[in-house]
């Protein structure tokens, strides 16, 4: 029964561009060690997706995770250390804002599933690990998300990328 309300829900709420549910069940399907990696995964892309915004602050998308279990620290990309091929969808600037990506269960088959995101400041890898598990770091509290994108593998030609003009950020409760 579990795993059919999981179905339903992605299918559900992965149709309309309304959101019914909050970041937690998303969360909560990515952090469920009982559900096959490939829903986890997919779970993780429809939550930054649907509720990862530009505007918010670095802690709030941090928290949209819900301290997860299944992210690595060698999963996260500095993008403005790394050496560049191929397409980023999100923008790169050196001087005023530092930009990632982490991969998502990049050991399944298949095309890798990614959230790219700029953050405002100079940030490193580690710092970003610690927010991602719930630390908090006085220099870091006026960051901001200022753009994100999700991939669902690279044959996934309709990218979701939400750039700083799109809608404002509104937590949903």
């Amino acid at each position: 029964m579990h795993t059919l309300w999981i179905l339903f829900a992605l299918r559900l709420f992965s149709a309309g561009s309304f959101l019914f549910e909050t970041p937690q069940l998303w969360a909560d399907i990515a952090n469920d060690k009982h559900i096959g990696d490939g829903t986890r995964r997919i779970a993780v892309i429809r939550m930054a997706d649907r509720h990862a915004r530009p505007g918010m602050t670095f802690t709030a998308f941090c928290s949209l995770f819900d301290n997860p279990n299944w992210l690595s620290k060698e999963d996260f990309t500095n993008w403005n250390k790394a050496v560049l091929a191929g397409y980023i969808p999100v923008g790169i600037d050196d001087e005023n804002s530092t930009t990632f990506c982490f991969r998502v269960f990049p050991d399944l088959p298949g095309d890798t599933y990614a959230v790219y995101f700029r953050v405002s400041g100079q940030m490193d890898v580690d710092t970003l690990w610690q927010f991602f598990h719930g630390a908090n770091d006085e220099r870091f509290n006026k960051a901001k998300i200022l753009e994100v994108a999700a991939s669902a593998g690279r044959d996934n030609l309709c990218w979701q990328i939400i750039k700083a003009a799109a809608t404002p950020y509104v937590p949903v409760r």
